[in-house]
């Protein structure tokens, strides 16, 4: 038998888990550990009964890999997670020259910082990655590194946050013939919402009555496709549109909220986040008309736990406000919208970063926290792991590690409003 090297070795491992055998949906529902929550009024008891992971497969492929090819897999595997979707994009190009200088420029520049060696005080490679360009050139120009920025030119720093993120640059990536002939923001009737969040209200049932929906069960087989809208370079949509009036408010997995016409399927305004959105568009009135002044707003929440308050009527940002206090924090779930509050479950990406040996494993713990609606302020932050972490000994790559820590509110949160009770699912370690 042909003897294999530990280079084949790893590329075979790596297109099997990247690009090729990926398990279907289903396969991986079936996987996942279950999870069972029980007395949820207090403290959070969660039994885990793990079945045979696909990641069981994942180490008995590795067999005979010595363990530095093993570590240089695992970081392979980090890095380009984000990333596997563009691999037919890299293959038709040949990026090798701007991708060498902007690693230079990276590695000058921010690498000090932004390594995973930082344990969770500076956002790692691969949050970074998560930002779109715009969001990274514009933290070089204007925002926190600003003062690195100011050494590079701007072509410098387009090409850093395109090796970054592995996207392009670009001001806008809509043609103008998605439009509609009359664009632009404009005030929304929000007593018209016929469906907004995660599930439809706020106990999260998902259920929609025939008078909102506008028909019965009874005429859904006889629908017709009207129109249907591409998101721009996108290769996955993870967000529910709300529907107010003749509107559709949707976020796509780079940062951009559109406002799209609901008869038509024409973008009448977009507004550009700094990270992606997974979760629903909310829309209201301050309730008690603090500082807004009867203006209707759009709440969402980005990847990077960003939270915004939109003037739709004028596209203006009334306030912006983070709330994950890690660097790794993360939002994969759609806020809710009570009583003036927004309530921002909040999750972790330490599961990714944490697959480099040397990293300072683990500080992170799952969180929920309440906003002011009106101005953005944080009025109460619950950590899902009320203890500080601490630590607990070294790896075998002499890594300190730490502990305890865990539980991302990966879910959506819903309110029982005659209880006063907020009720969050929360995921793996």
């Amino acid at each position: 038998m042909r003897a294999v090297s530990d280079e084949q070795r790893i590329e075979w491992v790596t297109r099997t888990m990247i690009g090729v055998r990926i398990p279907p949906v289903a396969t991986w529902k079936r996987l996942q550990p279950r999870m069972r929550l029980t007395n949820p009024g207090a403290r959070r008891r969660i039994s885990l009964d793990r079945p045979k992971l696909w990641c069981e497969g994942f180490r008995q492929s590795l067999t005979g890999v010595p363990m530095k090819a093993r570590i240089l897999l695992r970081l392979s595997i980090a890095a380009g997670f984000s990333l596997t979707a563009l691999a037919g994009v890299a293959q038709e190009q040949d990026p090798a020259p701007a991708k060498d200088e902007a690693e230079q420029i990276f590695m000058r520049s921010c690498a000090t910082c932004h390594s995973t060696a930082q344990s969770g005080r500076t956002p790692s490679r691969f949050s970074l990655s998560q930002l779109t360009p715009r969001a990274i050139v514009a933290a070089l120009v204007d925002g926190a590194m600003r003062a690195e920025g100011a050494l590079l030119t701007h072509e410098q720093r387009v090409t850093v946050a395109e090796f970054l993120t592995g996207r392009t640059y670009a001001a806008d990536a809509m043609p103008a013939a998605a439009y509609c002939a009359e664009r632009g923001f404009a005030p929304l009737d929000t007593s018209a919402v016929s469906w907004m969040g995660y599930g439809g209200n706020l106990e999260g049932t998902g259920f929609q009555p025939a008078d909102r929906a506008g028909l019965t069960a009874g005429e859904v087989p006889d629908l017709e496709l009207r129109w249907a809208f591409a998101f721009p370079d996108a290769t996955q949509a993870r967000t529910k549109p709300t529907v107010v009036g003749d509107v559709l408010l949707v976020g796509d997995q780079f940062g951009v909220v559109y406002a799209i016409e609901a008869a038509t399927g024409c973008v009448r305004w977009t507004f550009a986040a700094d990270s992606g959105i997974r979760g629903a568009i909310l829309v209201g009135d301050d309730p008690n008309g603090r500082s807004l002044k009867g203006r209707s707003l759009a709440w969402f929440v980005d990847f990077r736990t960003s939270v915004y308050a939109l003037d739709v009527a004028d596209g203006t940002v009334v306030w912006k406000t983070r709330v994950g206090r890690h660097a790794e924090a993360s939002n994969t779930g759609s806020p809710t919208l009570h009583d003036g509050r927004l309530i921002v479950p909040i999750s972790m990406m330490e599961v990714i970063v944490a697959m480099d040996p040397n990293y300072e494993c683990c500080t992170a713990s799952g969180a929920v926290a309440a906003l002011d609606a009106a101005t953005g302020e944080i009025l109460w932050y619950h950590r899902v792991i009320e203890e500080d972490p601490v630590e607990t000994g070294k790896n075998a790559s002499g890594a300190q590690l730490y502990a305890p820590s865990g539980a991302p509110v990966w879910s959506s949160p819903t309110v029982d409003v005659e209880r006063g009770l907020v009720y969050v699912g929360t995921g793996e370690n």
